[in-house]
């Protein structure tokens, strides 16, 4: 069964290895990082399924609010 992972710092590095292998287990991602063009390079090399990018400063109160917002009532399942 697919869940869904939030995953922080998924523009590089570890946070977007740790998407690349969740979404190769058919896992949905919420990619979270502050650079948009990044997330969408990592978008790119993610399995089909149902992601989401989201564009925000974890240590920014407003950024982060607004990047939340963003999402429907989808359950994050770690």
């Amino acid at each position: 069964m697919a869940k869904t992972y939030l995953i922080s710092g998924a523009g590089s590095g570890i946070g977007r290895a740790i998407a690349q292998a969740l979404s190769s287990g058919r896992h949905n991602c919420i990619l979270l990082g502050r650079n948009a063009d990044n997330l969408r390079q990592t978008l790119g090399m993610l399995e089909p399924a149902k992601h989401v990018v989201l564009a925000a400063d974890v240590k920014d109160k407003k950024s982060l609010s607004r990047a939340a917002a963003q999402l429907s009532d989808a359950a994050i399942d770690g």
